[in-house]
C-alpha cells in the first residue's frame, strides 16, 4: 500500500475467500484508486469494479514487516522511539482496587494502575479474547484463540488454543489448559465457569467443560448438542446461570434456544435446561444471531437484556440489529430497541444499559423501558474510534476498549429529569 501521487492510492487486494487457501496467502490484485480529494471521500464510495486489478504475487509476511519498519521510522521522527502499535482491546474489566485489566491483540493480559501507568503486561503472539476474574480478584482466566497460521515448508501450522490463569498481582501464568479446539467462556455470579468448544467440524464432541469457583482445571463435562458453530457468541454478565445458545442437531442455525447449564442437576450430575427460544417472534421468517447481554431485575423477577441481529438470507439489513429485554421465566419481550449495526459490547445495571455498536456509536438505554437516554459517536482528539469491549465499573463510570487499542475511562451521567 502506498501513494503514487496526491490522487493515486496503490493497494494490493486479497482474493475472495473462496479461492484456494494457499494461493490466497501468496497472491493478490494490484489496484490503483484515484480520487481528486482524499480528505472528502464518502464511506462506501469505492466501487467493486475499482478493486479489480492485475493478479500479482504477494508475500504477506514480507509486506507486514515492511509496514512495521515504516511505522517505526515514523515513530522515531515523531520523537517516540520504541513506540509499538496497539490493536483490538477484546475485553476490559475494572478491579476493586481501581486497576484496569485488559486483553488485546498481542497481549494475553495487562494491568493498568489507577493513575494510567502500565503495571504489568503478558505478551502473546495473538493475545487474549475473554477475561473471567475469579472471586477474591487474585487471579483471572484468559481465553486465548489460535487462528494465525505459520508456514513450515508447505505445511500450515496453528498453535493449539489455550485458557490461561494469570496472577493479578504480577501477571504470572499460574496454570494453563491446552485445548483441542477454541472455546468461548461463560460465567456465573457464584464463580462457576464454562468452556464451550467452537470447533467447526464434527470430530470434536459438542460439550462444555465446567470449572468450579475454586478449581484450577476442568472438573466435569456436560453434553451440548445442536451447536451453531458460526454463531456461538452469547456472553452474559451479572448472571446467576451459565447460559448458552443451542440449535437443532442437523440445522443448528435454526430455531435456537437459550439454555442453562446446571453444574449439579436434580440427580447431582451436570444437566442442560431449555429456557426459551432465542427468537421471541414465532412468525419471523429469518433466524437470529446472539450477542452480549446482562441479567437485571429483582431477586424474585429476573430479566435478560441482550443484543443480537436478525438474518433473513440477505445479510444484515437496516433495523435488523436489536437490544431486547426479556423475562427469564418465559422469554417474553418487555421492550425491543432496533439498530442498523451490530452491538459489539453491552453492560449496565437496573437503571441504564450501555450498548456499543460497530458503527462507533455508544447508546444509553433506560433499563425499565428501553427508551434512549442519550447517544453519541465516540471520538478521541476529534478522531472517531470504534468500541469493541465495554464494562460498567461503578455508577457513572465506563471502561471502553477500542478497535485501535485504546482503553477509555469515561464518566457518564443521565440527562437531568431522566
Amino acid at each position: 500500500m502506498g501513494w503514487d501521487s496526491e490522487r493515486d492510492l496503490r493497494l494490493v487486494v486479497a482474493p475472495p475467500d473462496d479461492y484456494d487457501f494457499d494461493e490466497a496467502h501468496a497472491h493478490g490484485f494490484a489496484v490503483v484508486v484515484d480520487r481528486f480529494d482524499w480528505s472528502n471521500v464518502a464511506r462506501g464510495s469505492v466501487q467493486q469494479e475499482e478493486l479489480c486489478g492485475q493478479w500479482v504475487e504477494f508475500e504477506r509476511p514480507a509486506m507486514e514487516e515492511a509496514a512495521n519498519q515504516g511505522i517505526e521510522s515514523l515513530a522515531g521522527l515523531a520523537g517516540e522511539p520504541g513506540w509499538e502499535p496497539r490493536r483490538q482491546v477484546w475485553d476490559v474489566q475494572g478491579l476493586r482496587d481501581g486497576r484496569v485489566l485488559a486483553c488485546s491483540d498481542g497481549v494475553l493480559a495487562e494491568a493498568w494502575l489507577p493513575d494510567g501507568r502500565l503495571e504489568w503486561r503478558v505478551p502473546d503472539e495473538e493475545g487474549g479474547r475473554q477475561l473471567a476474574v475469579r472471586a477474591g480478584q487474585r487471579d483471572a482466566w484468559v481465553n486465548v484463540e489460535r487462528r494465525r497460521v505459520r508456514w513450515v515448508g508447505r505445511e500450515r501450522v496453528t498453535e493449539p488454543p489455550l485458557v490461561a490463569r494469570v496472577s493479578l498481582e504480577d501477571g504470572r501464568v499460574l496454570d494453563s489448559l491446552r485445548l483441542d479446539t477454541s472455546v468461548t467462556l461463560t460465567t456465573r455470579d457464584d464463580g462457576w465457569l464454562a468452556l464451550r468448544t467452537t470447533a467447526w467440524d464434527r470430530r470434536h464432541p459438542e460439550s462444555a467443560a465446567l470449572i468450579r469457583p475454586a478449581g484450577e482445571a476442568p472438573d466435569v463435562r456436560v453434553p451440548l448438542g445442536g451447536f451453531d458453530r458460526f454463531n456461538h457468541a452469547f456472553p452474559i454478565r451479572h448472571c446467576r446461570q451459565l447460559l448458552f445458545l443451542q440449535g437443532k442437531e442437523r440445522e443448528p442455525w435454526r430455531d435456537k434456544w437459550v439454555v442453562a447449564v446446571d453444574p449439579a442437576g436434580p440427580d447431582g450430575e451436570p444437566s442442560v435446561r431449555q429456557l426459551f427460544p432465542l427468537d421471541w417472534d414465532a412468525k419471523r421468517a429469518g433466524h437470529l444471531f446472539g450477542g452480549p447481554g446482562i441479567e437485571v431485575g429483582s431477586a424474585e423477577n429476573r430479566d435478560l437484556v441482550h443484543a443480537g441481529a436478525v438474518h433473513d438470507g440477505a445479510g444484515l439489513l437496516p433495523g435488523n440489529a436489536f437490544v431486547v429485554r426479556r423475562s427469564l421465566g418465559d422469554g417474553a419481550a418487555r421492550w425491543v430497541c432496533t439498530a442498523d449495526f451490530p452491538a459489539t459490547a453491552l453492560d449496565g445495571d437496573d437503571d441504564t444499559v450501555y450498548v456499543a455498536f460497530n458503527s462507533g456509536e455508544l447508546v444509553a438505554l433506560r433499563t425499565s423501558d428501553g427508551a434512549v437516554r442519550w447517544r453519541q459517536q465516540l471520538e478521541v482528539g476529534g478522531q472517531p474510534v470504534v468500541p469493541l469491549s465495554l464494562t460498567l465499573t461503578e455508577a457513572g463510570r465506563l471502561l471502553i476498549g477500542t478497535v485501535d487499542g485504546r482503553i477509555l475511562d469515561c464518566s457518564v451521567a443521565a440527562p437531568a429529569g431522566q
